[in-house]
C-alpha cells in the first residue's frame, strides 16, 4: 500500500534522479500538494501549457481542486500559465471541466500566454542567462587625434 502510494507521488511529481528528488524535497509548495492531496486527486486534465488539474472528491470545498505546474525549476511556479477555461474550473467559478465544455473565448480574447515578468535577460533565473556586458571599457584616444603641437 505504501509503495503503490509512493509510485503515484513519484509519477505525479515527476522526480527522477538526484537532483531532482533535493528539488523536490527543498520545494515545500510541491511536497506538499504531491504528499497531502496527489495520491488521491483525480487527473481531469491538461493544458495546452503542460499544466495538469486534479480534483480531490473527499476533500473541503475550497480545497479540492489543485494544479501541478508543468514548470519544474524550483520555485519557479507562474500562475499566469493558468488559461481562462482552467482558471475558471479552478477557482469554482465554474464547475465545467475544460475537457469536457466546449469554451469559445470571446472574439476579442487573445490566446493566453505566459507573462514573463521580472527576470531580465541577464537574471539568474532566467534559464537562458549570458553574461551581459553592462559597460564598455574605455579606450584613450590616440596620440595622432590630438592635433596639438607634440
Amino acid at each position: 500500500m505504501a509503495k503503490q502510494w509512493l509510485n503515484k507521488v513519484l509519477e505525479l511529481g515527476e522526480v527522477k534522479g538526484g537532483l531532482a528528488w533535493g528539488r523536490f524535497l527543498f520545494d515545500g509548495n510541491r511536497w506538499v500538494t504531491l504528499m497531502e492531496q496527489a495520491p488521491k486527486g483525480k487527473l481531469v486534465g491538461t493544458d495546452y501549457h503542460g499544466n495538469r488539474y486534479f480534483e480531490n472528491e473527499g476533500d473541503i470545498y475550497t480545497r479540492k481542486r489543485f494544479v501541478i505546474y508543468a514548470e519544474k525549476r524550483t520555485n519557479a511556479y507562474n500562475p499566469t500559465s493558468v488559461p481562462p477555461e482552467w482558471h475558471a474550473w479552478l477557482n469554482y467559478i465554474n464547475d465545467y471541466e475544460p475537457t469536457t465544455f466546449d469554451y469559445k473565448p470571446p472574439v476579442y480574447a487573445l490566446k493566453a500566454e505566459v507573462t514573463a515578468t521580472g527576470t531580465p535577460k541577464g537574471a539568474w533565473a532566467d534559464p537562458d542567462k549570458r553574461n551581459w556586458l553592462k559597460y564598455s571599457a574605455w579606450a584613450p584616444p590616440s596620440s595622432g587625434a590630438r592635433g596639438g603641437k607634440a
